[in-house]
C-alpha cells in the first residue's frame, strides 16, 4: 500500500469487553479485575494458546488506547485508499 500513502499497516486482531458509557467506574474496575484474573489462569492461557492467540489483559485505559489507535490507523487507510461506503 506504499503508493496510496499508507506504509507498513500491521493487520492483527484483538478482542475486548466493552460496557456502556454510563457504567459506573467501580463496576468497570471490578469486571476488569475478574477478567484479568481469568486471563492469568493456566487453563485459560492454554485454551487461547491452542487457538493461536496471545493472551494479554490490561486496564480499561489500555483498551481505550488500543481502540483509539485502531480507529486512527484504519481511518488513514480508508482515506488513503479512497474507500467509500454506499
Amino acid at each position: 500500500m506504499e503508493e496510496s500513502g499508507v506504509a507498513g499497516v500491521d493487520i492483527s486482531s484483538f478482542s475486548g469487553v466493552a460496557a456502556t458509557a454510563k457504567t459506573p467506574k467501580a463496576v468497570v474496575d471490578l469486571l476488569n479485575r475478574h477478567f484479568n484474573a481469568i486471563l492469568l489462569e493456566p487453563e485459560t492461557r492454554a485454551m487461547f494458546a491452542a487457538q493461536g492467540y496471545d493472551v494479554a489483559g490490561g486496564s480499561p485505559e489500555d483498551f481505550q488506547r488500543r481502540l483509539a489507535e485502531e480507529i486512527a490507523t484504519w481511518s488513514r487507510v480508508v482515506r488513503a485508499a479512497n474507500i467509500t461506503f454506499e
